[in-house]
């Protein structure tokens, strides 16, 4: 899968109060080795320890619907020390 350039519209429309965002590479890291994506950024109504999520949308690459469909799995990737809660999902 790899990150979409633009949020598509419907997501934007959907969560109207959600505010788009270019993430970029950490310090250090150039642009060639971790490029940036678009994301959607959500400031959640809890007094929880997660107040915000980030939305990433991605895009399955050639080959990649045929092997979900015969059962591959998908796999996460978290790059760090640490796992932060998360989800995965579609549309």
């Amino acid at each position: 899968m790899i990150p979409l350039t633009a949020i598509p519209e419907a997501a934007a429309r959907a969560r109207p109060w959600a505010r788009p965002l270019v993430i970029g590479p950490p310090p250090g890291v150039s642009d060639d080795d971790c490029g940036t994506v678009v994301a959607l950024v959500e400031h959640l109504d809890t007094d929880g320890p997660f107040p915000d999520r980030i939305r990433v949308p991605l895009q399955l690459e050639d080959g990649e619907l045929d092997a979900l469909a015969a059962g591959a799995p998908v796999w996460l990737t978290v790059y760090g020390v640490s796992l932060q809660p998360f989800s995965l999902s579609v549309g």
